[in-house]
């Protein structure tokens, strides 16, 4: 390795030193110049992102940026650089320079592919390569791509943070090789930077040198989660369609309406029709299939007749239909009156329940902490948590006796208490919360079978008035009404089975 330092009244000033083959030990003492060696060595090599994003020359000392000391005196300085001369396993030699101050770019690496420090290079033989910047690694004039090349090295192609595949840089490998004890032995672990949003960068530098299989394995298995995830979105979305369409026709989604069940469900040895999606209509308190409701024959009257029919319902009929709707609007009032009073105890009990889960995750909170502390050798840990409320039901305990002789629970016991507790009250939160849904789907029923029989109860009022000679015009608006409705149900069915096809396929994907 050179170090090359020029001043600004014209001095130049060199140090060299050869290192020998396997393990080198550096050692001496204070400020003889040992960490400038070496950082100069990992600079030479575009390697000084292994301490960090910096890209100032914080790395270095200032005899390199700033001002170096020559015979007592100091001087400014121009320009300085650094090259590093290297020897591989098949005795090809690469020599690298790159410049610290005053150069063109410190991003820029000059190279030559025979040695520049020992011997001199032919004219002609240099080439240059980019590093501290996005491609370095993989571009083809990145220096890292050639330097790994030249060490006869293939980077692994690894999972990053961002849901995407980075090659193993040398950044996180090289500081297996190169330790700067400073600290006592505690010291030469190596600090592997995470900046680089690599997924466990220790597990795959280490993986890596020991050529373990895993970082393909680690790598194969990210592609899968990545996989499944976006099929679970591609799930959600599909499902949230086919429900909220449902729920405009007053009718509801049954089958597995979560990803969880859904995998479990989706096999692909089944038919991809067989995934148990389907509609319901609620008709008075039983859930009907939609097919069964379409089946059904319409209401008897000809509207495809070029000539009206004069057979009608008499006044007798016409009254007792009446009376029939207006009853019946009576029972759906009493019935819409019934469900509100359900969801506003629902919404209670929801608002109890999330009360309730809230304190006991905060108290589980402070037995993990306690835990924690103990386990750290805290001698003043539970005196300091301790508190006077009951963690079961929150009551104080305050001038209450307690008996010696009973048994009580430990912490440890106490955080498995409350584990359960929450895991309990969750449950019953997602019960409430599929009630509280149900009783909206009811709703909209009941509400969409008020406004059909306001508009019939207006039909038949017209009929009561209008000549006999005129077609009944609740008839017709009955028929009307119940066409557009099994229209709504068909166009919801082909909707299922459109979804159901996709949900197949995202059914099979997943399995596979």
């Amino acid at each position: 390795m050179k170090i090359d330092v020029e001043t600004v009244d014209g001095l130049v000033t060199q140090y060299r030193t050869d290192f020998g083959q396997g393990l080198v030990i550096v050692s001496g003492p204070n400020s003889v110049g040992k960490s400038l060696l070496f950082q100069s060595l990992i600079y030479g090599l575009g390697l000084d992102g292994m301490y960090g994003p910096s890209h100032d020359h914080g790395l270095l000392t200032r005899a390199l940026t700033e001002e170096i000391t020559l015979g007592g005196q100091s001087h400014r300085v121009s320009r300085s650089s650094v090259a590093v001369e290297i020897e591989n396993g098949v005795g090809q030699i690469l020599t690298a320079q790159r410049d610290v101050a005053g150069g063109t770019n410190d991003q820029l690496v000059a190279t030559w592919s025979e040695a520049a420090i020992t011997a001199q290079a032919s004219e002609g033989s240099r080439h240059d390569y980019f590093v501290r910047r996005g491609g370095a690694a993989v571009e083809g004039s990145g220096f890292h791509r050639l330097l790994a090349e030249f060490m006869g090295w293939q980077l692994p192609i690894v999972p990053a943070f961002n849901n995407k595949e980075v090659p193993l840089y040398l950044e996180i490998l090289f500081p297996f090789l190169a330790i700067e004890q400073k600290a006592g032995w505690s010291g030469i672990l190596p600090r592997i930077p995470t900046y680089l949003q690599v997924r466990d960068p220790l597990q795959r530098g280490v993986e890596f040198y020991l050529g373990l299989e895993l970082v393909q394995r680690a790598t194969d298995l990210q592609r899968l989660i990545d996989r499944e995830a976006d099929l679970r979105r591609q799930f959600e979305v599909m499902m949230g369609a086919l429900n909220s369409s449902a729920t405009l026709r007053g009718a509801r989604i049954v089958g597995p309406d979560d990803w969880g069940k859904f995998r479990r469900h989706a096999d692909p040895r089944t038919a991809p029709f067989e995934i148990g999606i389907r509609a319901e209509m609620l008709e008075g308190s039983n859930w009907v299939p939609i097919e069964t409701v379409v089946a059904r024959p319409l209401p008897e009257a000809d509207l495809t007749s070029p000539e009206p029919t004069p057979e009608r319902p008499n006044e007798e009929e016409l009254k007792a239909r009446l009376d029939a709707a207006t009853e019946r609007m009576r029972e759906l009032s009493g019935q819409l009156s019934a469900v509100e009073e359900t969801l506003d105890l629902i919404h209670t009990q929801l608002g109890s329940l999330r009360t309730r889960l809230a304190a006991v995750d905060e108290e589980r909170r402070r037995y993990e902490q306690l835990s924690v502390l103990v386990g750290l050798g805290s001698p003043v840990a539970v005196a300091t948590f301790g508190h006077h409320d009951c963690p079961t039901c929150q009551q104080s305990l305050d001038g209450l006796e307690h008996q010696p002789d009973l048994a009580t629970l430990d912490y440890q016991k106490s955080l498995d208490l409350l584990t359960e507790q929450a895991r309990t009250l969750r449950a019953l939160q997602e019960d409430a919360e599929r009630a509280a849904n149900d009783q909206v789907l009811v709703r909209t029923g009941f509400e969409r079978e008020a406004d059909e029989l306001r508009r019939e109860t207006k039909a038949i009022r017209a009929d009561l008035v209008t000549p006999d000679n005129i077609p009944s015009v609740a008839d017709l608006q009955r028929r009307l009404v119940e066409e557009n409705r099994r229209a709504d149900l068909q166009n919801l069915g082909i909707e299922i089975l459109q979804g159901t096809e996709r949900l197949a396929a995202i059914g099979t994907c997943q399995a596979l």
